[in-house]
């Protein structure tokens, strides 16, 4: 099945060496790790649909990268089956290359892991079970890899207002745009008012450019924009083809639509762990819009 060497192991953002101290050396099992993943691997299907190749790929690719980054205690890397070393993570990835980085199944998949894995090497064995029980439904065995009929495979479905909510706020940390470390702009999401708001603040070279805020509004998502235009309009989420995070204008304040700019649309495409796109529209006074994008990178938390 493996048709080359070539791999692209995702940035993870949340795990380093440092996590194994030795702390998490007595507290990590890797018999439990060795046994959840033998257990997932007899749930393993014989052939994958879209779906579920975006998910294990989103699953090998974080895992290789823990692997590669010696976030495991060393004792557990010299105690773990063939199946959990590097090798073996990396031929998965391969098995499971997908160029959907930006398909639900992948992110969900990577985020939870990513979060399963640090409470596993804190000495969670729950969330150590479930972590590696899903790298073993993820099994090479099967030989192969295609989709379903295309009756089978569901389409992305858009997030719930809390599910949106929740992949914001993990967006918590500095961004800059992907590549361009000498850019001026820099983009802040952190959390206030007791993780019931989420702040974007942009900065050019340091000094206070604009700021959005997310929050519930019952059973919606709001984001309102304050904008440099000196209007504020609000946008609330709405549903998206490709299962992004998409909000859509709903009204405004202190704005004169004949003669302002707004902001009428905003999306977030979460591309990979560390990664994302961000798009947004401006409306002008004649009705005219204004597409923009930004290819971001998260450069601390």
């Amino acid at each position: 099945m493996l048709t080359g060497t070539n791999f692209w192991i995702a940035a993870l953002t949340a795990l380093s060496p440092a996590a194994a101290t030795a702390q998490n050396a007595a507290a990590f099992d890797p018999q439990i790790a060795a046994a959840a993943f033998v257990e997932g691997e007899a749930e393993a299907p014989m052939v994958y649909n879209v779906r579920e190749v975006s998910r294990c790929n989103g699953r090998w690719m974080l895992h290789a990268d823990a692997v590669d980054d010696g976030a495991f205690p060393g004792a557990a890397m010299d105690a773990f089956p063939e199946a959990l070393r590097l090798p073996y993570a990396m031929q998965a990835v391969e098995f499971f290359r997908t160029t959907q980085l930006d398909h639900p199944a992948y992110r969900d998949a990577a985020d939870a892991a990513e979060r399963q894995l640090q409470l596993a090497l804190a000495g969670d064995s729950d969330a150590s079970r479930t972590y590696f029980e899903a790298l073993g439904q993820c099994s090479m065995q099967p030989e192969e890899v295609r989709d379903y009929p295309a009756d089978a495979v569901d389409a992305p479905a858009s997030p719930s207002p809390e599910t949106a909510f929740e992949r914001l706020k993990a967006l918590a940390g500095v961004w800059q745009p992907l590549g361009k470390p000498e850019s001026a702009l820099r983009i802040r999401f952190y959390p206030t008012a007791r993780g019931s708001v989420l702040v974007e603040e942009w900065t050019g070279n340091g000094q206070p450019h604009s700021l959005t805020l997310y929050h519930r509004d019952g059973e919606a998502l709001l984001a309102t924009h304050y904008c440099p235009q000196g209007n504020q309009p609000r946008l609330a989420l709405a549903p998206d083809s490709d299962g992004a995070i998409r909000f859509a204008f709903r009204d405004a304040t202190d704005l004169d639509p004949a003669q302002e700019q707004h902001q009428s649309a905003l999306r977030f495409a979460l591309t990979g762990p560390g990664r994302m796109t961000r798009s947004e529209t401006y409306r002008d006074g004649d009705g005219d819009e204004h597409p923009s994008q930004l290819q971001l990178e998260r450069i601390s938390d």
